[in-house]
């Protein structure tokens, strides 16, 4: 939890959003509010920060917080976002912009199947900063697109590698056409048909948040990241959301079993690595070889 909360509240476009919420609209907004005064006390200098409260809120709802035992870094992440996002509904509304339409109507018609059932019923500030699209295309053995759906995301996992060891490859794997043995019905061969789906990345928020899958994090010390992102090295389409620069890492050390999340974190171009309460300076070329489970990336120039 420590470590995810470091690499949050090092997301400088969020930390702002939430400080400038008025306290008369934190009404039944405990996370929020919690939130709101670790960054108060953030601008105001402070050493050390107590996120004991916020283990407390999210232990109403979700049993395993109650207790004191390890738990996934990642998980914690998509709880958290989720349950802001569901006490921020309707704070900033406006501030939420839909920055690509598809272009045909088939895909139009998925899209807006997405907004109605997600981002128009949690509209907010915090959409455009944390939560992208998918595009899921099934496509049918003759190579014809049978169904197309949008999917939500505020992280992406990423699959194991098969050969390359870079974040750019793994983007493209993440991508890539996966053959089911189902069948599925489709419209221009007019009969069921076995089909493979393409899960494609069709645009990125504000702050990209990368996964590795668990048999990874044991090897993640030879997966490569860059301190840019490019998104055309992973996205073909024709709309890019331009370059990213890493903005912080959580590293595991241990095993299945056991171990402990540290988080790497920059700030005033320095990179610190925060253990708890300990923290201390790191070189770029040291963060660079951490065996990074997550990674936060914040779009450049936006």
């Amino acid at each position: 939890m420590n470590s995810s909360l470091q690499n949050i509240l090092h997301c400088e476009n969020f930390i702002d959003r939430i400080h400038s919420i008025s306290d008369k609209n934190l009404f039944n907004k405990p996370l929020t509010r919690e939130i709101k005064i670790l960054i108060s006390q953030i601008y105001k200098g402070a050493n050390e920060l107590d996120s004991g409260k916020i283990k407390q809120i999210l232990s109403e709802t979700e049993e395993k917080y109650k207790y004191d035992e390890q738990n996934d870094a990642h998980e914690f992440i998509t709880i958290f976002l989720h349950r802001l996002l569901e006490e921020l509904k309707g704070i900033s509304p406006n501030d939420y912009k839909i920055e690509k339409y598809p272009k045909n109507e088939l895909e139009l018609k998925a899209f807006n199947n997405l907004e109605n059932r997600f981002f128009l019923k949690y509209k907010s500030f915090l959409l455009n900063l944390f939560y992208g699209r998918l595009k899921i295309e099934y496509i049918c053995q003759n190579g014809h697109i049978a169904l197309i759906k949008f999917n939500n995301f505020n992280t992406l996992i990423l699959p194991y590698p098969e050969k390359s060891n870079t974040i750019e490859d793994l983007l493209n794997l993440y991508q890539k056409e996966k053959f089911h043995n189902d069948t599925i019905f489709c419209n221009r061969c007019q009969m069921e048909c076995k089909f493979a789906i393409s899960t494609k990345i069709y645009n990125i928020p504000k702050y990209l948040i990368l996964c590795l899958e668990d048999e990874s994090i044991y090897h993640s010390s030879s997966i490569k990241f860059p301190l840019i992102l490019k998104t055309d090295k992973f996205m073909k389409d024709d709309y890019q959301n331009g370059n990213y620069y890493l903005n912080s890492i959580i590293e595991y050390s241990g095993n299945r079993n056991k171990g402990h999340y540290t988080a790497i974190v920059s700030q005033d171009n320095k990179w610190y690595s925060i253990s708890d309460s300990y923290y201390h300076q790191v070189e770029e070329s040291e963060m660079l070889k951490s065996s990074a489970k997550i990674l936060f990336y914040s779009r450049i120039g936006i």
